[in-house]
């Protein structure tokens, strides 16, 4: 089962090791990775944990997905305009994965 919660501090290691397979895993649709591991692990835990809303997507008590919020009035994840997600319900969480 895909359980959804929001990130904290303590899962700045889970938030970068998802982050980095997914990148490497969209190359070569996308250029390689420009920064060390350690770079993009430092950014997560310094940057964005602290001023973006991060959810994650978890099933076997392992992170799958990771949601960053941006600012302004659009967002889109894999094509989909988040906005269409306002009354998301995390109790079917696995519809939207």
């Amino acid at each position: 089962m895909i359980s959804m919660r929001t990130a904290a501090a303590q899962d700045a290691a889970a938030v970068a090791d998802c982050y980095l397979r997914a990148r490497r895993a969209a190359v070569p649709a996308i250029p390689p990775p420009a920064h060390a591991d350690e770079a993009v692990r430092a950014w997560i835990a310094d940057t964005v944990l602290p001023r973006h809303e991060v959810w994650l997507a978890e099933a076997d008590q392992a992170v799958r997905a990771i949601v960053l919020t941006g600012t302004g009035d659009r967002a889109f994840g894999a094509g989909q305009d988040l906005n269409e997600t306002k009354t998301f319900d995390p109790d079917r969480a696995e519809l939207w994965m």
